[in-house]
């Protein structure tokens, strides 16, 4: 079997795209991790929280970041699809799984967010941080409150489509790196890439009926190739709508 780069997935340029379109989108910072919870693409531009941020900047608190992000992809890979987890730090993310012939390759993790305003023991808990990273406790109590309050309705649609869109390319790039290795692929490769093109523009200027019609066109192409749900996939493309 062809041994899949997963350099080669990660530095996409389709994926970056979707990745950097969905953090403009949603405001949900969104990155894609290793096994161990490495971080190995995250959008250009793309800023961590404050509270992050400040979090990260021990090594101690990138370590607990890291750890996380490990726990929640493998729980994802258990669940076998987006799995929503709590940080040591005490916020809401999501974990996306993405598989290429039927094993994660890497997951996706976004959020950094509140789904609800926090209780009376959240302060506790960032002073207890702040004392366990040797942090300004004041400083991150400011940055705590920085965080954003954003609808669990809106954040699971966004979520889903963020997840179906990155599997979609990922099974893409399987036969279409296989089949560059056998010299077949240039011809159907570009029509592809023409088609992800107009998907990314869609995606961008908020046509979401029309980017859902492209999608389904290219989910189509996987037919035969991969197992695809289809009432799966047209439910949870509707809730497209729900983005805006």
């Amino acid at each position: 079997m062809y041994q899949f780069n997963l350099s080669e997935l990660l530095q996409a340029r389709s994926l970056n795209e979707l990745l950097a379109a969905f953090n403009r989108f949603t405001g949900l910072v969104v990155k894609a991790v290793g096994y161990r919870g490495q971080i190995v693409l995250q959008p250009e531009g793309q800023a961590d929280a404050p509270y992050c941020r400040l979090i990260g900047s021990t090594p101690e608190g990138l370590a607990s970041c890291r750890q996380a992000y490990a726990r929640a992809g493998q729980e994802a890979r258990k669940f076998g699809g987006p799995y929503l987890f709590r940080c040591h730090a005490g916020l809401l993310g999501w974990a996306l799984p993405v598989a290429i012939d039927q094993e994660v390759a890497f997951t996706v993790v976004c959020g950094e967010v509140h789904l609800s305003p926090p209780d009376k023991d959240f302060p506790s808990l960032v002073l207890a941080v702040a004392r366990d990273l040797h942090l300004d406790p004041e400083e991150l109590l400011a940055a705590s409150r920085q965080l954003r309050l954003v609808s669990p309705q809106k954040a699971q649609s966004s979520v889903e489509m963020l997840y179906l869109m990155a599997n979609y390319l990922a099974r893409r790039q399987r036969p279409a790196m296989a089949a560059i290795v056998k010299g077949e692929w240039s011809s159907r490769r570009a029509v592809l890439m023409e088609r992800e093109q107009e998907l990314l523009l869609r995606v961008r200027s908020r046509d979401f009926s029309g980017a859902r019609e492209i999608l389904q066109s290219l989910l189509s192409d996987l037919q035969g190739q991969e197992k695809v749900d289809p009432q799966r996939f047209r439910s949870q493309l509707a809730e497209i709508q729900q983005l805006v």
